[in-house]
């Protein structure tokens, strides 16, 4: 320990460290419960095939933590909406992410990333044709219901 006038307390910095890890755990644990209100939520909108209720739930469950599962079921629930380029985004973020995704419904991702490409494809060819018909999205799985 130094002495005098250029001795060191280390009190204080012990003391905001702490404070600051506390505060962290705190947000954590926080993004946690919102996550896992959000996905109950979700499934629960899934179950009813309330698709537009079920993409905002797991949008918010996602946004708070990120996960694989979630980011599949959004992309289920785009694509029962039509709305494919954010089917396909939620389809490669699943595949991509971390735990990884579990079969069958990484090959269910991967016939929603094929039927976004198609309908896009169909959409751009058919450039303000009133009478366009997209290609309905694929049948897939859902994976059992976890906890976030």
């Amino acid at each position: 320990m130094l002495a005098g006038k250029h001795a060191i307390s280390f009190g204080p910095l012990v003391c905001m460290l702490f404070f600051g890890l506390s505060l962290a755990l705190a947000d954590e644990v926080q993004a946690i419960e919102d996550a896992n209100e959000h996905y109950q939520q979700g499934w629960d909108a899934l179950n009813q095939r309330n698709w537009r209720e079920a993409a905002k739930h797991f949008d918010l469950s996602y946004k708070a933590k990120p996960r694989p599962d979630v980011a599949y079921l959004l992309s289920v629930a785009y694509s029962k909406l039509g709305k494919f380029v954010q089917a396909s985004k939620f389809a490669t973020e699943a595949l991509s992410g971390q735990p990884p995704l579990t079969e069958p419904f990484v090959g269910d991702a991967r016939n929603i990333i094929a039927w976004a490409q198609r309908a896009s494809r169909v959409e751009k060819e058919s450039e303000g044709k009133a009478d366009t018909v997209l290609p309905p999205p694929p049948n897939v799985g859902l994976p059992p219901r976890l906890r976030p």
